[in-house]
């Protein structure tokens, strides 16, 4: 029983029960880093990837874990800081101490030291089996994640070192060379004494581990002076908050140059610095607001609210290439009626049907095989499967499929992967160098997106975007946004960099299929149909108006309500990015009207972009029947489809049972669609007199419980897994069923 108390009582034990009972908060930072690296939160997102594959210049390797090894450090000194600024006048003795933060914080390393474990266990897991790394490579990241924190630790201990007194120096008895010398006592009355002493109160310690990893035990303090004792901690503080101002300068020292390579340091390490930000604050808030937090905390989100409510600290995300500076259109029922009156869309159908036939005197002499590709939503594993899918099945049907392809739609990742093949087939027909098919462009499509992303929202967007870019005769912001579209434009070579309007006349005459992306408005659900033709005769669902009712009208012509904005100039990456928007970890486009319109991921809509090529059949069913010879509908689905699991009923708990409707829900979402829209197909082969076919390519990954992310990156392991599918039975027999229908 001694030694269970001497354990119970042991400084680094009583620290964790502290942090257990009233620092909630700080165990919160580490319970979400852990969960973050074991793929428990953000998992199916990729976020575990930002840790244990962090890029810096592009490449993974010992300069990248050098660089998360010093963000681990920081944030683990940060803890420290915070805590022992919350905690150490509970502990007098670590005043008699000669380093008494030193002393804290070799104590207060449980936690670290469970959380170093972990993650260097999952990181050598991970590069192992995800990134096929061998063993050298792995030890040596490993090594250099541990030198770059051991880094961190050398320096915040000589400056602690170098800068804390203990109460000898305080109360004024250090001694130097045999002498006494005066220190004078800083503004003692300033520690409100009785105020503190009415905050104080001690916890039992028996022992501590001293500097030289031994055990020792407590001595008393009841012959000092409480109040000297106070003012040794007090001075300690003023240090600690020099680190932590430190820490959120550098911060903003990084954002100052949010778009030079130099110095995007790993979206792991800004996110670990970030973190420690925030503990700070927090920190610091529970710290000078004591009994009051909850008080302070409710009139401070009032204030905030105020602020964002009168637009003062508020910032919306542009769509660049638009003019904001004018005056704006209204959005409103009697402007939707006014843009699409039976007129508008008998005009728009006219010019839509002079491409079709462009597209059919492609086809002399014979009726041909009209194709319509709708690719799914879901990041960088969406982009890189549509890109594999029509590669293999343009290449080996000898450039049939482009050929007979006349409109392509879809949702986020799918359609980056779509428009940039079609930029490809393009750019072969003005120079024969350019091969869509290159192994290389899947590289290109596959390239990491959420290092900058995530290191943009670390560093600029939670604070304010306030550096500043132009684009065309526009000026806007740089923010997460602007990243996203900058690395992706590097990663595809500038090919897709250029206004909607420079795909008028390729589409036009037919030279590449249509192109529609199909955002959602979030303020009414309604799609926003982005494409460099007019589309009004979209935007209800018999194609026409046939009453008077605004309700008939669910979707919105985006070059026409944005006639007077330049929406034609609107940046084509901008567009693909206003139609992968998804929630937080991209910002909300909100468009220049009155009121303000904020746009959303086509997913919420239309994940597989069906019932837009559903909606286009519907108006020229009759053209369609009269001159080809039926309609194939190419589904490229990377989102994967399971059935309920066996131990459902046994993962039920008072958690499912309170959001298992909404979480449901949200999770089978894509299936809601995916139902709706065979529904919707089955429609569409009556129209046309049974004449349809639906040939899907599915993404199946190798191993079930292995699927590819959802994320803006994608590990080797997954790269492979996602080309390998092509080759599966299932997909190889679509793709016969491809060949002999064309």
């Amino acid at each position: 029983m001694t030694i269970l108390r001497n354990i119970w009582y042991s400084f680094p034990f009583r620290l964790v029960q502290l942090h257990l009972k009233k620092q909630l908060f700080l165990l919160f930072f580490w319970l979400l880093l852990i969960g973050l690296i074991t793929h428990k939160i953000g998992g199916p997102f990729g976020i575990n990837y930002l840790f244990l594959d962090p890029e810096y210049m592009g490449h993974v390797g010992g300069l990248s874990f050098l660089m998360m090894g010093i963000a681990f450090g920081v944030f683990v000194i940060v803890f420290q800081i915070t805590s022992y600024i919350l905690n150490a006048y509970r502990f007098p003795f670590l005043a008699t101490l000669n380093s008494p933060f030193f002393s804290y914080s070799m104590n207060n390393s449980l936690i670290p030291l469970f959380f170093g474990f972990i993650y260097l266990l999952m990181l050598a897991r991970f590069q192992s089996q995800s990134e096929l790394a061998e063993g050298g490579s792995t030890l040596f990241n490993l090594l250099a994640f541990t030198a770059g924190s051991m880094l961190v630790f050398l320096v915040a201990g000589s400056y602690f070192f170098t800068t804390n007194k203990n109460i000898l120096h305080i109360i004024g008895r250090s001694f130097k060379k045999g002498k006494e010398v005066s220190v004078a006592i800083d503004k003692l009355e300033e520690l409100k004494w009785e105020k503190v002493q009415q905050r104080m109160r001690v916890w039992q310690v028996s022992n501590f581990i001293s500097r030289r990893f031994r055990i020792r035990p407590v001595r008393g303090v009841d012959h000092y002076d409480e109040r000297d004792l106070l003012a040794v901690f007090r001075q300690h503080h003023t240090n600690a908050i020099m680190v932590e101002l430190m820490a959120l300068a550098f911060l903003v020292f990084l954002g100052y140059f949010i778009d030079n390579p130099l110095f995007m340091i790993p979206a792991g390490a800004s996110l670990m610095i970030l973190l420690a930000t925030l503990m700070m604050l927090i920190g610091a808030f529970s710290y000078w607001t004591a009994g009051w937090r909850s008080t302070v905390f409710i009139l401070l989100m009032i204030f905030v609210s105020l602020l964002i409510r009168f637009n003062i600290v508020s910032y919306q995300n542009p769509a660049y290439g638009l003019d904001y500076s004018g005056e704006k259109p209204a959005y409103n029922a009697r402007v939707l009626s006014h843009l699409n009156t039976p007129q508008t869309m008998l005009d728009d159908q006219a010019s839509t049907l002079q491409i079709l036939n462009q597209w059919k005197a492609k086809f002399p002499n014979k009726k041909p095989k009209m194709i319509f590709i709708n690719a799914s939503g879901g990041g960088l594993r969406a982009a890189l499967w549509s890109m594999q899918v029509l590669r293999m099945t343009d290449s080996m049907s000898q450039r049939q499929l482009m050929k007979h392809t006349i409109l392509m739609a879809g949702a986020s990742g799918g359609m980056l992967g779509v428009a940039y093949f079609r930029e490809l087939v393009l750019e072969n027909q003005l120079d024969k160098k350019v091969n869509p098919f290159d192994k290389k462009h899947l590289i290109d499509i596959a390239g990491d997106l959420l290092n900058p992303v995530t290191f943009a929202i670390a560093v600029n967007d939670l604070f304010y975007p306030w550096r500043k870019f132009n684009y065309g005769s526009y000026t806007y912001r740089k923010d997460r946004a602007y990243m996203f579209e900058k690395q992706f434009n590097l990663n595809t070579h500038f090919r897709l960099d250029k206004p909607l309007i420079a795909y008028r006349k390729p589409e036009r005459e037919a030279r590449i299929p249509m192109l529609i992306l199909t955002p959602t408005i979030i303020q009414d659900e309604r799609k926003l149909y982005i494409s460099p033709q007019k589309l009004s005769y979209l935007s209800c669902p018999a194609g026409k108006i046939i009453d008077t009712s605004v309700n008939m009208i669910d979707g919105v012509d985006f070059g026409s309500l944005l006639k007077q904005q330049d929406a034609y100039n609107l940046r084509f990456l901008t567009a693909l990015r206003m139609n992968a928007t998804y929630p937080y970890i991209m910002p909300t486009v909100v468009l220049p009207t009155r009121p303000p319109l904020e746009i959303m991921d086509a997913g919420i809509r239309d994940n597989f972009g069906m019932e837009t090529s559903v909606r286009f059949i519907f108006n020229f069913k009759d053209w369609i029947k009269e001159n080809t010879s039926g309609v194939i509908f190419i589904s490229i689905n990377s989102v994967n489809k399971e059935m309920l699991s066996d131990d459902a009923e046994n993962n039920r708990n008072i958690i499912t049972q309170l959001f298992s409707p909404i979480g449901n829900l949200y999770n089978n979402w894509p299936e809601i669609q995916h139902y709706n829209q065979l529904y919707l197909a089955q429609y569409a082969r009556e129209w046309l007199d049974g004449k349809l076919e639906f040939i899907a390519f599915n993404y199946i990954p190798g191993k079930i419980d292995r699927a590819a992310s959802l994320s803006w990156h994608l590990t080797t392991r997954e790269k492979q897994d996602i080309q390998n599918a092509f080759y599966l039975d299932a997909n190889q027999a679509s793709m016969s069923k491809l060949l002999k229908a064309l």
